[in-house]
């Protein structure tokens, strides 16, 4: 078969076959008819196109985002100027614009004014729905449809409101059409390819609804449509949890227009639901409301948030904003509903359930969001209560079956949780979480899985660790239980299971329904899961004692315990049941410490929530861990057992703490930080400035080479060394500083030469600066640095002589001023591997170090490799 394009191919090849004669005729015609017609004739040609140039102009401001540019191009002022009315087109644009600037009345009335036409009823009913009244929205374009009824886009924009109003029998009829129109080919511009996509998507076709967006991407061919295609694209995508191509789409619609609210909220959805991260989604949101502070979409997102940093009356706020905008917007609503619920606040669910319902009667998302919030504080019976509520009102929702589907499972009882999830795959076959859920688990390994039960606590594991499994964890988990239940002084409600998945990708699908999560087992009230020790090596002794102390701080609460106490009390509960497994992050507990660092009591949650990295979130674990281990010291185990259950009440944990403790949280900030001081002075002693300190030091060297050399030698603080033990000129033992070559000069220019990669440089300009044969008796705290990154140098180089020289110097300093875990291990690595015997010698340093920082790996190495090897008996 010739296509068309063939056909055209073929016709243009055949005209220019035609004879030479024919052609030249044709053009002589042509030249005397132009001849002959009167000057006059050229003003009466017209350009065919409806738009204006202003309208075009308008238009790419649009999609570029640039709305103040709009309102100035369109508003009544600047039609008065040019002497006419705006057309349909433009005043569509305006109000596109003024809503987009939170103006939402303005752009009402100037759509009102237009809204027998199709562009302005569609404008006007897209902006009710997303942030206006719904209702209004329904009415406007149903007037619109029944005077355009072949409208494409009206007809979709139709049965998009008719689904948001509950009407889901009659959106299919009006909507399955647009199917048959595309079918037949009688469709081919990108935006109504997008509505018969969007159509397809509504009515439940989504693969059909991607195959037609994806043709539609082929077809656009300027940045308004690509806008158009990717937003809607990534919409789809965010629908079914595919987070990664969602992220793609909606990246490409905000390098076209930076401003554009509907992606900017979706890509903090994916911060939120897909990263984990409240800081990134609060980042983008808060930066997005300072261009657009009336949107109550952006408000909406930006109180879940605040409910993601457990900060319940922020979050009240930010939508109290929205709803004073826009007070049937049916996000904010889901939301406060949810926010409510969080607060037992019975009369103000109510109060939002009746707003949404008048809208939509059969609406579940507010019962949907609320059990989202729910879970993530562990109060699990009520996120129960809440899906079997969104099924009340929605029986076919897919998404309720699949959440019910996972709280069962969560809860232990696959029997309803496969049911549900089945119910939610048959319905919506494209939803990645129960598409993994069941394809990995129900329908892979747990048909190979066994539950082994125990006296408190029942296993379940692959048959195949089966009898390893039996003989060590099982026993574990049950003396686990006895200890926590005797020291908690309660019983935890069954079932209580322990699941250990032999792939970390079944562990992550079982978890969360996704195959990556960063974790080595969670815990869900009455469900823990884990992945197994079989596949990668972990202390799971630690982690599941850990993970069971959860159980009892969840259920002795209902899930109202803040997360760094529990937290904190679970770290505790493992090294009080076992010294050894403790955490070795002292030393970056001390440095924030002396930085004044340390998160507050009152605000505790969000060092956890707005953590930028893997290592501040295990900062925060471990502040929680020693603040618990201050608790416990200073109040009692009774108090602190009873400051977690006085968290049942629902009270926040500032009044918690006044009432059980009987101080201030500024007060108990107060004194554990001088409980902490103490714990940690030791590392006073311990200098090692970083590279950080080490460009503060030279910063201020020139301020300290204008002095004498006999001048007072400068505090570690001063010289800006963190961390430093450096004390000052009054210190016992210093004196005063002996003439020294300039090392300022040459200790900046060894920095720059190791940032360059350039080490034999750096050797050679530090070497000359920090000799070892004659050191002065008194070295200024840049010598000090100096001698110390010459340490490393020669560490580097393997230079045992000189590192045993350039550490020797740094000991040897009054009043160990620039001594340290690092220098004395060191010297005694060189001696040893200098071949002399001076194990004594050795063992000295070591131990020195050891007193300083008796959990520091180095130490514990080499000191295991330079004791003797006994021969056994």
């Amino acid at each position: 078969m010739v296509t068309g394009a063939s056909q055209l191919q073929r016709g243009a090849r055949r005209h220019l076959a035609e004879p030479r004669a024919q052609w030249l005729t044709a053009t002589l015609l042509g030249l005397l008819c132009l001849t002959l017609s009167a000057p006059a004739q050229a003003t009466k040609i017209k350009d065919l196109s409806t738009e204006t140039p202003r309208q075009r102009e308008a238009h790419d401001q649009v999609v570029a985002g640039n709305h103040d540019a709009v309102v100035k191009l369109l508003d009544d002022a600047a039609m008065k100027q040019l002497g006419r009315r705006r057309n349909a087109a433009e005043s569509a644009l305006l109000g596109q614009a003024l809503a987009a600037q939170g103006a939402l009345k303005a752009a009402r009335k100037v759509l009102r004014s237009c809204d027998k036409k199709p562009v302005c009823a569609r404008t006007l009913g897209d902006i009710e729905l997303t942030v206006g009244d719904p209702r209004r929205g329904l009415k406007t374009l149903g007037a619109a449809f029944k005077r355009h009824p072949k409208d494409v886009r009206l007809r979709l924009a139709f049965g998009a409101a008719l689904y948001a109003a509950g009407q889901g029998y009659q959106a299919r009829q009006l909507l399955d059409p647009l199917a048959d129109l595309y079918a037949r080919r009688q469709i081919s511009e990108v935006p109504e390819l997008v509505a018969v996509a969007r159509s397809l998507a509504l009515n439940g076709f989504y693969k059909d609804a991607n195959q037609v967006i994806a043709d539609a991407n082929e077809a656009a061919a300027n940045k308004a449509e690509q806008k158009l295609v990717n937003y809607w694209w990534g919409t789809l995508f965010l629908d079914k949890t595919n987070f990664r191509d969602a992220d793609k789409s909606f990246r490409q619609v905000l390098a076209i227009d930076p401003s554009h609210v509907p992606s900017v909220v979706a890509m903090a959805r994916i911060d939120l639901d897909s990263d984990h991260a409240p800081r990134k989604a609060k980042k983008r949101l808060d930066k997005a409301l300072k261009r657009t502070p009336l949107d109550p979409r952006l408000l909406a997102v930006r109180a879940e948030v605040a409910l993601a940093d457990e900060d319940l009356p922020a979050a009240m706020g930010f939508l109290d904003a929205a709803l004073k905008i826009s007070p049937t917007h049916r996000h904010t609503l889901a939301v406060r509903y949810a926010t409510c619920a969080l607060r037992d606040d019975a009369r103000c669910m109510k109060r939002a359930l009746k707003t949404l319902s008048k809208a939509n009667k059969f609406d579940a998302h507010p019962h949907l969001v609320a059990a989202r919030y729910l879970e993530t504080a562990h109060r699990y019976d009520r996120v129960l209560q809440e899906l079997k509520l969104a099924l009340k009102r929605d029986p076919d929702s897919a998404k309720a079956h699949a959440a019910l589907g996972m709280s069962y499972a969560r809860l232990a009882d696959d029997k309803k949780a496969f049911a549900h999830l089945e119910t939610a795959f048959r319905t919506d076959r494209y939803n990645v979480r129960t598409a993994n859920v069941l394809n990995v688990l129900y329908d892979g390994v747990l048909r190979h899985m066994q539950v082994i039960e125990g006296e408190f606590v029942d296993l379940r594991v692959h048959r195949r660790h089966r009898r390893a499994l039996e003989r060590t964890m099982l026993p574990f988990l049950q003396e686990s239980y006895e200890v926590l239940s005797k020291k908690y002084a309660m019983k935890a409600k069954p079932p209580l299971r322990v699941e250990v998945f032999e792939t970390s990708e079944q562990f992550s699908v079982r978890t969360v329904g996704l195959p990556q999560l960063g974790a080595h087992a969670v815990c869900f009230g009455h469900l823990i899961t884990s992945r197994s020790p079989t596949e990668r090596p972990f202390n799971w002794k630690m982690v599941l004692h850990h993970e069971l102390a959860h159980v009892f701080h969840i259920q002795a609460t209902d899930g109202r315990v803040p997360r760094w106490l529990t937290e904190g009390l679970a770290m505790m509960e493992s090294v009080w049941l076992d010294g050894r497994y403790h955490m070795i992050m002292e030393r970056r507990l001390y440095s924030r410490w002396k930085a004044r660092k340390l998160a507050k009591v009152r605000t505790f949650n969000l060092a956890f929530s707005q953590a930028r990295s893997m290592r501040e979130i295990g900062d925060a674990y471990y502040q929680a861990m020693k603040l618990t281990r201050y608790l416990d010291e200073r109040y009692g185990f009774a108090k602190l057992r009873k400051l977690v259950a006085a968290h049942k009440s629902g009270k926040p944990t500032a009044a918690l703490v006044k009432r059980v403790l009987g101080v201030t949280p500024e007060q108990l900030d107060a004194d554990f930080s001088t409980w902490l001081g103490k714990h940690l002075a030791r590392f006073e002693r311990d200098f090692r400035p970083d590279r950080v300190a080490i460009e503060a030091m030279l910063k201020a060297a020139p301020k300290q080479g204008a002095k004498a050399a006999g001048a007072k030698v400068a505090s570690a603080k001063g010289a800006g060394v963190k961390g430093a033990g450096v004390k000052g000129a009054g210190a016992k033992g210093a004196g005063v500083t002996t003439p020294q070559p300039p090392l300022a000069p040459a200790l900046r220019e060894t920095m720059q030469a190791l940032k360059g990669g350039d080490v034999r440089r750096a050797m050679a300009t530090l070497t000359r600066v920090t000799p070892t044969d004659k050191v002065p008796k008194t070295l200024s705290p840049t010598a000090c640095a100096a001698y110390y990154v010459a340490m490393d140098l020669a560490l580097a180089k393997r230079d045992w002589k000189r590192l045993a020289g350039v550490s020797q110097a740094l000991i040897d300093q009054p009043g160990g001023r620039c001594d340290g875990v690092r220098q004395r291990v060191l010297r005694a690595r060189a001696l040893r591997a200098l071949g002399k015997d001076r194990r004594t010698e050795v063992l000295l340093h070591l131990r020195k170090a050891a007193e300083i920082d008796p959990r520091d790996v180095s130490v514990k190495r080499f000191w295991l490799a330079a004791l003797p090897k006994t021969a056994p008996d």
